[in-house]
């Protein structure tokens, strides 16, 4: 159940990545949501090569393939995935700050109508006379990568209970 919470957020993520690429028109807005975007989609990808590893397990020892080295490769997927589902959250909250008084209009987080979890997501041409607070963006990007890690996380433990 903890990776098909993971594989559902690592989705997500990749998709609203990529609808923001489609947003911005800035280079370095479209750069950092297909980064971003390319990070999701990767986790993604090893978090189905570890899954892949689990569902053929008996059919790929009966084969003579060692255990070891089954073990090892999902351990390995999982730390890839980890960190390639951990670095978008990691970025958004860096760039919560790098963004906020912004030369570049679309990038400035201060004026933005709407807070959002992601920086790069909530990407938005008009300014707003009332914005939201910078504060809300910190404490909602905060969230956001202490939920991530607290998902990896348990993604992790459980994938490990399952040996």
């Amino acid at each position: 159940m903890a990776a098909v919470r993971t594989a559902a957020w690592a989705l997500y993520n990749l998709i609203r990545y990529f609808m923001a690429f489609n947003v911005y028109t800035s280079n370095t807005g479209q750069a950092v949501s297909l980064a971003l975007g390319t990070s999701a989609t990767l986790s993604l990808a090893f978090l189905m090569s570890a899954a892949l590893i689990s569902v053929f397990r008996q059919y790929l020892l009966l084969h003579n393939f060692p255990l070891h080295s089954l073990l090892v490769a999902r351990t390995i997927l999982q730390w890839l995935l980890s960190f390639f589902l951990l670095a978008p959250a990691v970025v958004s909250f860096a760039l919560v700050f790098a963004w906020k008084n912004s030369a570049d209009s679309e990038l400035r987080i201060r004026g933005r109508c709407f807070a959002d979890i992601d920086a790069v997501w909530s990407v938005s041409k008009a300014q707003c006379r009332q914005p939201s607070h910078w504060a809300t963006w910190v404490v909602l990007s905060l969230l956001r990568l202490i939920l991530t890690l607290v998902d990896l996380v348990s993604t992790f433990i459980s994938s490990f209970l399952c040996v």
